[in-house]
């Protein structure tokens, strides 16, 4: 069974945090601290040997910015595959 968490890290930092300049730049844009999205980072980048219990309030602050609803992120969550190319 996979892990929750490290996929909901691994869809942020690959469908969202690549696109922005930086962390920082990502953060600002998706209403988080700076440190959150390092943390999210280094378990995207453990291939999923650190995890990382993702609170939901952080999911609604990115929902929020995103203007996406927490049904259509665990949607997206529930369909994505990280191994696709």
């Amino acid at each position: 069974m996979e892990n929750i968490s490290v996929k909901i890290c691994v869809f942020i930092y690959k469908e969202w945090m690549l696109k922005e300049k930086s962390q920082r730049t990502f953060a600002k844009k998706y209403l988080i601290d700076e440190s959150v999205a390092r943390k999210m980072k280094k378990v995207a980048l453990s291939q999923g040997t650190l995890s990382y219990d993702i609170p939901l309030s952080t999911i609604q602050q990115i929902c929020t910015a995103t203007s996406i609803s927490f049904v259509d992120f665990f949607r997206l969550i529930e369909a994505y595959d990280p191994h696709e190319l």
